[in-house]
């Protein structure tokens, strides 16, 4: 490596040094010379290791490079602040780039979990049916669409003109029309046949027709040689769109739809459409967005995220075209009208060049070439660093932004724990019911215990009662009897009936919790159970009921005052019970029953630059054997490491006291 390059590697660490290091390089004899390279690079490896190997791209100083929404942890010779964006900022957008697979959606569920806990709507224009996987980590109830399908469609006419004060219906034809053509393919003659039917009906006083009504009209057209063949096309194009079931709904009920994605979270499932139709339905949704906010005084304020993954689908760069698209008009306008644009691709090649305009690109590992150069360019890489977007492990990214700090520089992002899989159409049927707690208790729960009831199910062990009371134990570790009762729609007396059932035959275990003055049953499988089910990744050991307990009870404390919540968080090279982190105030709690090697633990959590480490006992005689091991081993450091039984921590003072 160059010495000048080597030497701005090593500047952030030891700037005075270097800077004068350099600044003497430049006049120096060669023998002097000689002397401060040799010194530069002794520095570098003492300082940096080995550096030939190391991503070492920038590092942007704590006070300028925080922000409201959290997007990792700066990596450089080590982990070293947090990295954030202002939600002002992200009213200039954010693209996501990646392989498959190699964090994107993690880096989604990550800032929508923070959107939410800061009040601010978002929709979830999800183009593979993952976001639903994100439920568990939300605090606040989220609306799930599944157009094209009859789990929850989305009642939503593509061809009704969003209010008149914001746009005139004519305009929004025009408009329409043209998104349709893009999406289908449609031609001059075909458009001019769909622009001309959805005219008519317009001019008859209906405007909310439905895609069977255009379509109605357009087979009317007079057929001959010229336009048969555009009638072809224009007829493919809506009988899609009526297959998809658009179109079903009221001028009121469709502006009270668009106004609650404002009012809260939502997520539209577009797996159930054909991709013509995806394609046609993401800039619909879009434009109807812009035009009920371009009535309203508020400017540059975010109100609404919008995450559009695929997003080449809708936003590429292929098309050619006399005149801009309506996709990439919006993406240049909405800014101003208070809607942010998260743009989510595996190949930022296809990408139309308006998402260039973005405030700040995160990229995860690329492979193909293209994807390659075109990343290089937005990120600012040298030719000889742009080979480390091909070499970057999952969960870390290269980010860019286009103020405050104009360098790139490497995040690690933490992981969100997500039971994929697990919310199948049944539990999310469930969940919109209101049947599913319709906030942040799913993340924790069970993703086996589909596996566990399909065995139990094919040996006959237990009756039809028993069998839900085992699923929802599984599903509802933390819950109270009368909960779990009430839930199962039992009484008292048959609910304990069942419970001694399953505790007898050794399917369930239970342990009585003490908190405050009371005391909580909780139940769980035994480890028997666990073994005669072969129940993968299962940690059911004696005694785990209260350590899981109160991992449970400290995560949803620390979640509901504000921090982003792990558990089983890897840290270092071993993992933490709970991991909280707030702005840059990072807790870890670890759950002692006395049996583990607490010593360890602590010193994993020191090594990991852990400032505030709380040590939860389970029981009096795990307090005393955690001072008794950590006071031997000098580890009970004041202001540092706290020792608390039970929700003692909870109950006499608050997080941010500590």
């Amino acid at each position: 490596m160059d010495i000048v390059k080597l030497a701005r590697k090593l500047k952030p660490l030891m700037p005075k040094e270097v800077g004068h290091w350099l600044s003497i390089h430049k006049t120096a004899d060669p023998e002097l010379r000689t002397l401060i390279e040799r010194q530069i690079v002794h520095a570098a490896q003492a300082r940096l290791g080995d550096y030939e190997d190391k991503i070492l791209l920038s590092l942007p100083p704590r006070k300028v490079i925080g922000g409201e929404l959290n997007l990792g942890t700066i990596l450089y010779d080590k982990d070293q602040h947090p990295a954030g964006i202002s939600l002002t900022e992200l009213t200039n957008h954010l693209a996501v780039y990646g392989r498959s697979g190699a964090g994107k959606t993690n880096a989604v569920f990550h800032l929508l979990q923070q959107l939410t806990k800061k009040r601010v709507s978002w929709i979830f224009l999800d183009w593979k049916r993952t976001g639903r996987h994100a439920l568990g980590l939300m605090r606040e109830p989220v609306d799930v669409y599944t157009p094209g399908r009859s789990l929850s469609p989305l009642q939503f006419n593509p061809f009704m003109p969003p209010p008149q004060e914001a746009v005139e219906p004519k305009v929004y034809l025009n408009q329409v029309v043209d998104i349709m053509a893009s999406a289908f393919t449609l031609g001059d003659g075909a458009k001019r046949i769909i622009q001309q039917a959805l005219f008519e009906c317009y001019e008859s006083g209906n405007l909310s027709p439905s895609p069977q009504n255009v379509l109605e009209r357009v087979q009317n057209v007079p057929d001959s040689e010229r336009v048969k063949g555009w009638k072809v096309s224009a007829v493919r194009a809506l009988e899609s769109l009526d297959f998809a079931e658009m179109g079903q709904i009221n001028t009121a009920s469709q502006r009270d739809v668009v106004d609650s994605f404002f009012r809260g979270r939502t997520i539209i499932e577009l797996n159930g459409l054909s991709d013509n139709v995806k394609a046609f339905l993401v800039p619909v949704i879009c434009q109807w967005l812009f035009y009920s906010r371009l009535g309203h005084h508020e400017r540059e304020k975010l109100r609404l995220v919008i995450v559009i993954e695929e997003a080449h689908h809708v936003l590429y760069r292929g098309e050619r075209r006399t005149r801009e698209t309506v996709m990439n008009t919006f993406l240049r306008q909405c800014r101003e009208l208070g809607l942010g644009v998260i743009i989510v691709d595996q190949h930022p090649h296809l990408i139309s060049p308006v998402a260039s305009n973005t405030f700040a690109t995160m990229c995860f590992n690329l492979k193909d070439p293209s994807d390659l150069n075109r990343t290089a360019g937005m990120l600012g890489l040298d030719d000889d660093e742009k080979h480390h977007l091909g070499n970057l492990p999952v969960g870390q990214a290269i980010c860019k932004f286009q103020d405050r700090w104009r360098g790139p520089f490497l995040i690690q992002l933490p992981l969100m724990s997500i039971p994929k899989g697990w919310m199948t159409d049944d539990r999310l049927k469930a969940y919109l019911a209101g049947k599913l707690p319709r906030s942040g208790r799913m993340a924790r729960q069970a993703p086996n215990d589909s596996h566990v009831l399909r065995v139990l199910g094919s040996v006959g062990a237990l009756d039809g009662e028993q069998l839900r009371f085992v699923e929802d134990v599984l599903r509802y570790p933390d819950s109270t009897v009368r909960q779990r009762y009430r839930r199962l729609g039992i009484g008292g007396g048959k609910g304990d009936r069942t419970k001694a059932e399953l505790v007898a035959a050794g399917w369930l275990e239970q342990t009585l919790v003490p908190q405050g003055q009371t005391r909580r049953l909780v139940l769980g499988l035994t480890s028997r159970a666990a073994q005669q089910l072969n129940l993968e990744g299962a940690e059911i050991t004696p005694g785990s009921l209260p350590h899981r307990y109160w991992t449970g009870y400290y995560a949803d404390w620390l979640s509901g005052k504000g921090y982003d919540v792990q558990c089983e968080a890897p840290i270092g090279g071993g993992r933490v019970d709970v991991l909280a982190q707030r702005n840059n105030k990072i807790i870890a709690v670890e759950v002692e029953t006395g049996k583990s090697d607490v010593v360890r633990n602590v010193r994993g959590c020191l090594k990991a630059k852990m400032k505030t480490i709380v040590i939860v006992a389970v029981d009096e005689n795990a307090l005393n054997v955690v001072h008794k091991q950590l006071g031997r081993a000098g580890l009970l450091i004041t202001g540092r490491v706290k020792v608390v039984l039970r929700d003692e921590w909870a109950r006499s003072s608050p997080p941010s006291s500590e």
